[in-house]
């Protein structure tokens, strides 16, 4: 076993936007819960080596609106442990650590919703620092980089008319990084709104936080601030695409073999309704169970 008098550093790669890199380091504080309940002395650390440069608005640190140790020079020294996966694979292989860990390195995404409760005393001083909740919801349109409408196979000016139906007595904001491309995609909604005009994203999640709900998008950027909206304001609604309502790595992953869709369910933790999608096979699934039909056949063939 990992000796128990031993200060285990828990060291976060973190990388993407701002929403990925929230999910990393909720995973290496949840990492941290998990070594101390079983005994140990771990600590968060975070290297400049380990740390990518911000893809998009250097506006919105993630280490800036969480209280966070100082980042220190360079890299971790060895011995170290890398670790990956999923929630379950991380679950498992904390719980084969056998020999005498000095650094455990965490590296991939980790979007799971079940890492972010050990985020949140960290994040309670910037959520108090934003006064009474806002009137408006908010609601978030991402339009990426293609400019294609449907994101993961996911039909969004669908989406949002459907959520229209849940929430059509309330009055939204909407942000978005593409405006004109969020307006066009809204234009058969009949919800009130207003569209921002365009702000920083610091700004804009400050907005989205301070909110009195939300509809999100195919964002972890909106996941995140509707997530930290209602550890502001608890019980505010929010609307969530049902493969983002777990934001479980797998889930996120088939979702682009997804299609639309379902009515609004409940999703109890964190308290999110969820757009459910019904499954529609893709054609590449439906090529690859064909192969491997084929492939069995043959198979049991030759075992015959």
């Amino acid at each position: 076993m990992c000796s128990k008098n031993k200060m285990i550093a828990v060291v976060p790669k973190l990388r993407s936007g701002f929403g990925n890199r929230l999910f990393q380091l909720s995973a290496a504080l949840w990492t941290i819960e998990q070594l101390q309940a079983s005994g140990h002395s771990a600590q968060l650390r975070l290297f400049s080596n380990y740390i990518a440069s911000e893809p998009h608005d250097s506006s919105l640190n993630a280490l800036e609106i969480i209280d966070l140790p100082e980042v220190i020079s360079g890299s971790p020294q060895a011995p170290m442990s890398l670790l990956r996966g999923s929630f379950d694979d991380l679950e498992r292989a904390l719980k084969l650590i056998t020999k005498t860990e000095q650094t455990i390195i965490l590296e991939g995404y980790f979007q799971d919703h079940r890492y972010s409760e050990s985020l949140r005393p960290y994040a309670m001083r910037f959520i108090h620092s934003l006064g009474p909740a806002k009137e408006s919801a908010f609601l978030h349109v991402r339009i990426y980089e293609d400019h294609v409408f449907n994101t993961f196979k996911t039909d969004i000016a669908k989406y949002y008319q459907q959520c229209q139906a849940q929430a059509a007595s309330q009055t939204f904001d909407v942000y978005s990084n593409d405006n004109a491309a969020a307006t066009k995609i809204l234009k058969n909604c009949n919800f009130k709104y207003t569209v921002i005009p365009k702000m920083s994203a610091l700004e804009t999640f400050e907005n989205m936080v301070a909110s009195s709900g939300g509809i999100i998008s195919n964002s972890t950027f909106s996941w995140w601030a509707a997530c930290f909206m209602q550890w502001k304001t608890p019980g505010v609604f929010v609307l969530i695409p049902s493969p983002w309502a777990n934001m479980q790595s797998i889930a996120h992953v088939m979702s682009k073999f997804h299609g639309f869709f379902q009515p609004l369910v409940y999703f109890e933790k964190p308290e999110f309704k969820a757009v459910k999608f019904k499954s529609a096979s893709h054609p590449i699934v439906l090529v690859f169970l064909g192969v491997l039909a084929v492939w069995l056949c043959k198979l049991l063939g030759r075992l015959a």
